[in-house]
């Protein structure tokens, strides 16, 4: 076996791996969201820490979306004369 094929075989592994692993991930969050409300039954280990990871990666986009926020408001502040109660409103909706 040469170098060639040794890493197109690795390629095709990962692929396969990612893409299964991906599937995954997207029908546990599916199920976690159909039966939100169900509390007859039981997820399995991984539909569970899929969703968890899923509710992580999600508030850590919506930190995110909320620090750059709040950097333009403390920016546009800075300019005005209500700086406060600028963000003050900022911070509390």
């Amino acid at each position: 076996m040469n170098f060639l094929t040794l890493i197109i075989s690795a390629f095709v592994y990962c692929y396969r791996f990612i893409r299964f692993s991906f599937r995954n991930f997207f029908n546990a969050v599916a199920y976690a969201f159909i039966n939100y409300f169900s509390f007859s039954g039981r997820a399995t280990r991984s539909q569970f820490w899929y969703f968890f990871l899923f509710c992580i990666l999600l508030y850590l986009f919506t930190l995110s979306v909320s620090i750059e926020g709040l950097e333009e408001v403390i920016s546009n502040a800075d300019s005005s004369q209500e700086s406060s109660r600028e963000i003050l409103t900022y911070l509390l909706t």
